[in-house]
């Protein structure tokens, strides 16, 4: 049974169709890249798999479980966890409450559900002792987190996010997404706005949590990023799916070739040769 399971998606904005009749799955484990041009659909598709956005047809199945009808929280309960391309971080929170907030889903999902509000008021009125260890516990997995990305964040567990890099808010959001244990961790261009070298330092960071069996969707521009990471790759274009492969098979296809050509050359003017096997679109 593959982990997560989109069964004929589509969805339409006025009379735009973003997304028509798209199928995806990921095993456990996978990890999955996701490519196309501005306006292929990428983002609209993580809406539906994430419930940011419901689909106007097609089913949305996670670890054999139907959440098509399920909110973005209850699907982040179930492991189903995300990050937005803006990079969404609490601005006025320090770097570790930040971090914190992304347990929150796993302490809810915790107790019974008819009592769930009723506890957490408890907890935040009532110095119980029990209260206290599971505090104690989480803002130790939360500096476990934060160390992880080593000199980007750690030096700055105290700040508040308002003061990070756009890089390190980038990061932090990373960080708050693994404090839910997601089971699949959909990344949304995780590495915009970074310059070379970051790229590079996350996209080992990356590696490591696939090495660790982390499954992953992750939409990004960086081609050869997608290919390092990437134990297949979906491409997009006009809200369908115009191939599905190995890395080495998908940049030579000539279908994806013509969306990335056709779109960045008449754009941005791009020579060719900066296509599919470059950088790919900004």
């Amino acid at each position: 049974m593959p982990l997560l399971e989109c069964s004929t998606l589509s969805r339409s904005f006025g009379g735009l169709r973003a997304l028509s009749d798209f199928g995806l799955e990921v095993g456990s484990g996978e990890v999955v890249g996701i490519i196309g041009p501005n306006g292929a659909g990428k983002t609209t598709l993580f809406n539906l798999i994430s419930g940011a956005d419901r689909a106007d047809s097609g089913r949305v199945r996670f670890r054999g479980e139907d959440v098509s009808g399920y909110g973005l929280d209850r699907r982040a309960r179930l492991g189903l966890v995300r990050t937005f391309q803006d990079g969404r971080c609490f601005a006025n929170l320090g770097v570790e409450d930040n971090v914190l907030l992304g347990a929150h889903g796993r302490r809810l999902a915790s107790r019974p559900r008819s009592a769930r509000w009723a506890i957490e008021l408890a907890q935040a009125l009532l110095p119980l002792a029990a209260f206290r260890d599971e505090e104690r516990r989480l803002r130790s997995e939360a500096a476990t987190l934060i160390e992880s990305f080593g000199e980007r964040l750690a030096p700055r567990s105290g700040e508040k996010a308002y003061r990070l890099s756009y890089a390190n808010r980038r990061r932090l959001e990373i960080a708050r997404a693994l404090a839910a244990r997601p089971e699949l961790l959909l990344l949304d261009e995780p590495t915009a706005g970074m310059n070379p070298s970051e790229t590079l330092e996350l996209l080992e960071y990356l590696r490591g949590l696939k090495s660790r069996g982390q499954a992953m969707l992750v939409i990004e521009h960086k081609l050869p990023l997608v290919m390092k990471l990437s134990d297949r790759i979906v491409a997009m274009d006009e809200g369908e799916k115009i191939a599905e492969g190995e890395a080495e098979d998908i940049v030579r296809d000539a279908r994806v070739i013509e969306a990335y050509l056709g779109k960045v050359h008449s754009q941005s003017g791009a020579p060719a040769r900066e296509g599919p096997h470059g950088a790919g679109p900004a």
